[in-house]
């Protein structure tokens, strides 16, 4: 049986204690979102620009699936869409402060590093046209994108480990 959380000081209904595995698990993907950030500096400062923006995008994920585990007390599900698998968690999340704040460093990041769908990422070569010319990311992405990546990713991190601390009541 689950226990709830205490009222914040907002007037926020109570949110369900997770299971201590599932706390572990949490940590566990915070710490690899910190990780991964780390290693985003590391790649930068080497000046491998796109490495470090895959990292930061890796970090992003592995944050937002440590408020999915807690605020659902389960596995996150295989996907790297995760902004909208914490929608159906919080129905009135889309009004949400904080989900305007994730939503802004989340999709900054996805502005800088498009998608594949979209035809460019880090990890990858690509290219504009069917018949166009074949890019390489370690030839197109600037260090000023991989820096703001990094300070996104930070400021993303900083927001989910608060929404952790005070909200759910779990320390990441």
């Amino acid at each position: 049986m689950m226990q709830h959380s205490q009222i914040t000081s907002q007037g926020a209904p109570p949110m369900p204690v997770p299971s201590i595995e599932m706390q572990q698990l949490a940590r566990a993907f915070f710490t690899e979102a910190q990780r991964d950030l780390d290693d985003a500096k590391v790649l930068q400062s080497a000046k491998r620009k796109p490495a470090a923006m895959t990292s930061c995008q890796h970090a992003a994920e592995k944050a937002l699936k440590t408020i999915y585990i807690l605020a659902q007390n389960r596995r996150p599900p295989m996907t790297h869409i995760m902004l909208d698998e914490i929608d159906k968690v919080f129905p009135n999340f889309q009004k949400n402060i904080l989900r305007q704040r994730l939503t802004r460093w989340v999709l900054y990041l996805e502005q800088i590093v498009p998608s594949k769908r979209w035809g460019k990422n880090p990890e990858y070569p690509y290219y504009d046209t069917p018949v166009g010319p074949v890019r390489l990311p370690s030839k197109t992405f600037t260090s000023h994108e991989a820096k703001a990546c990094i300070s996104a990713t930070e400021r993303l991190l900083a927001k989910v480990r608060r929404f952790c601390n005070d909200r759910i009541k779990v320390r990441v």
